[in-house]
């Protein structure tokens, strides 16, 4: 605990205005005063429960802002997951619509297939080319957020795991 600071004044009364340079020459009075704030008994106990009150606050605070930032964190990386899981089932799913293409291709070439089916394979084939192109958007714009979140460049690659189980604390 502390007391509030003293105050110290000096105030002049009845100094002339042609004694400017040097106000103490035909003065008539100077007043010289200290003033201290003593609180009253049973303040400063207070104050000192209410600060201790607001480190309490404080602390709550920061620690509730930690899990915030622990769980906006675990958050982005599982989303990076998820998108990096994406990616791979799109990838396995554009060899196999090259593979369903070929087929498609060879039964029309023997007379066994319609030409329809091909078309059809390779605008299945274009589709997921287009959704990987969005799905390495979504990885790249993750990474860049998560990246942020824990001060690094946003550029920096991050590794994720092939697989993963969620802690057992929870967030």
């Amino acid at each position: 605990w502390h007391l509030d600071a003293p105050q110290v004044g000096v105030e002049f009364y009845q100094a002339p205005v042609g004694s400017f340079p040097n106000p103490l020459r035909r003065q008539m009075e100077i007043d010289y005063s200290l003033q201290q704030t003593l609180p009253f008994p049973g303040k400063i106990g207070k104050r000192i429960r209410a600060e201790h009150g607001h480190a309490r606050s404080g602390e709550a605070e920061l620690k509730s802002e930690a899990r915030r930032v622990a769980r906006d964190v675990k958050a982005a990386y599982y989303a990076l997951y998820l998108a990096e899981r994406r990616r791979v089932l799109n990838a396995r799913a554009r060899e196999w619509a090259g593979r369903i293409i070929d087929a498609a291709r060879r039964r029309y070439e023997v007379g066994l297939g319609a030409q329809s089916e091909v078309l059809r394979a390779q605008s299945e084939s274009t589709r997921l080319r287009m959704d990987s192109i969005g799905l390495d958007q979504e990885r790249l714009a993750i990474t860049s957020d998560l990246n942020a979140m824990v001060d690094r460049d946003p550029a920096q690659p991050i590794a994720v795991a092939d697989s993963f189980a969620p802690h057992p604390g929870g967030w």
